[in-house]
Order: structure tokens, then C-alpha cells, then sequence
């Protein structure tokens, strides 16, 4: 699906027109923003990684970059120190949308027994709790960088 719709709260009702659609339907994407700026991270029907895209509020268009997404799948990319991150086996993977480049992976300290970090999640100021699930059990970590 590539159409893009708006929820009007106040109305109830959905917006479907005014807003220009993904120019490929994600698959199994995942999705956060930064500056006004929406990135998508998907892949095709395989799990191949497609290029990333970028969708601009305030001119209403998306555009294909020219980095290709990692393998990301229904989440979404909280925003923590001006990029967008997520956890995965390879650590915390970053997108910087200034170079629009990702960073190499910042690698996290495995738990033994977990299927390695499943969530990330921006707290306040430059606060990162990262999510795992080990034993049938959600455990919640607070990481510390300098």
C-alpha cells in the first residue's frame, strides 16, 4: 500500500487526500523522524534491504536516498542525540540524517540466554533504555555513554 493518510482527531475522521503517497509500499519497515523529516527503512518481500526514504512536511515529497536501509522490521527509530537508532544482534545501529550515512554499529554487551537487544527507546536529555526478553521475562536497561 503506498497511500499516506493523516488522522484528524478533532473530527474523527481520516484525511486521505493533501498528502502525497510513498512513491514504493515498505515492507515491514520501521519508521522515525528528525526535523521535520520522516525516514522509512525497509525491505522487498525477500528481506532484501531496500533504499532508505524521506518524507519533508513542510514541502508535502519523498524522496529516495541513496543509503540502504538495515534490516529493521515494526518498530520504529526513536531520535537520541540527533539520529535515529535502533537496537539490533550487530549493537545500536544510527542513522545520522545530517551525512545521511549510518554509523558504524556502537556495540552493546550481550546477556546470556537473550536473543539479543529487541527495542530502543530515547529518555530525557541523552538517555537510552534499551528492551530485551530472556526466560519468558521483559528486562529493561538503562545504558550510560560518555
Amino acid at each position: 500500500m503506498t497511500s499516506v493518510q493523516a488522522y484528524d482527531t478533532a473530527a474523527g475522521t481520516w484525511i486521505t487526500t493533501g498528502i502525497t503517497d510513498v512513491p514504493v509500499s515498505p515492507n515491514q519497515g520501521c519508521a522515525g523522524a528528525v526535523g521535520g523529516v520522516v525516514y522509512v527503512v525497509h525491505s522487498d518481500n525477500r528481506g532484501n534491504p531496500l533504499p532508505m526514504m524521506a518524507y519533508t512536511e513542510s514541502t508535502n515529497k519523498w524522496a529516495t536516498l541513496t543509503v540502504m536501509s538495515l534490516p529493521c522490521s515494526l518498530t520504529y527509530l526513536p531520535t537520541w542525540r540527533g539520529k535515529l537508532v535502533f537496537a539490533d544482534g550487530n549493537g545500536l545501529e544510527a542513522f545520522n540524517p545530517s551525512t545521511q550515512t549510518w554509523d558504524p554499529p556502537l556495540p552493546l554487551p550481550s546477556l546470556p540466554g537473550s536473543s539479543g537487544w529487541n527495542v530502543a527507546v530515547t529518555g530525557t536529555g541523552t538517555d537510552l533504555f534499551l528492551v530485551t526478553w530472556l526466560g519468558g521475562s521483559t528486562f529493561v536497561y538503562k545504558w550510560v555513554f560518555n
